[in-house]
């Protein structure tokens, strides 16, 4: 069995109603109360500066377990989005985390944040230390991308050997992977695109 790899999620406002339940945070819940029984740090963020404050924490030496960073917010191809309207590109997270992330897992749980050319997702990962860089490149269905990251993330902590991953979510997952557009970069290597 691989080493368990805990989950640190940010997760943006999903829409302007101060009264909506809209959350991923039942799929944390979900991955707490399986038979990995992930642990998670979950945090609500509307701003620019609580993200980079929250992902600051994040990589504390009391969170090395937390070996999946996942952002769970609107996108569009390079961005994501905040409360405010303000759009955060990968070149700047790239810039404020420069080699932070190693042995970090990056994962944006947002519409089409990955659509871009595969010279910029090397240049962020490699800019970052990122361990492995994975995400969508197309507009996102909520429920069908939450089921995909309970596989994936289940996949991570079942497997160490990431060529496992790769064939099991190409072989298992292919509808899912090929509607969201789903992308998983490591080393420079295109594992699943």
């Amino acid at each position: 069995m691989a080493t368990r790899k805990n989950i640190f999620c940010l997760e943006g406002e999903w829409d302007a109603s101060l009264k909506s339940r809209n959350s991923i945070l039942p799929t944390l819940e979900f991955m707490e109360h399986s038979y990995y029984k992930v642990k998670y740090v979950f945090r609500k963020v509307a701003l620019q500066d609580d993200l980079f404050f929250y992902l600051h924490k994040a990589l504390r030496s009391k969170f090395n377990t937390y070996s999946i960073i996942n952002l769970a917010f609107h996108g569009e191809s390079q961005k994501i989005h905040m409360a405010n309207g303000f759009k955060i590109k990968l070149s700047e997270i790239a810039k404020e985390f420069e080699v932070a992330f190693e042995n970090k897992i990056i994962h944006f749980g947002s519409c089409s944040t990955l659509r871009t050319n595969s010279k910029t997702l090397h240049k962020f990962m490699d800019d970052t230390g990122a361990l492995l860089v994975s995400g969508y490149t197309r507009n996102i269905d909520f429920i069908d991308s939450s089921l995909f990251d309970i596989a994936y993330f289940t996949l991570l902590q079942k497997y160490d050997r990431l060529s496992y991953i790769d064939n099991k979510l190409q072989k298992d997952y292919t509808c899912l992977v090929d509607r969201l557009g789903f992308y998983l970069l490591h080393q420079n290597k295109v594992l699943v695109a």
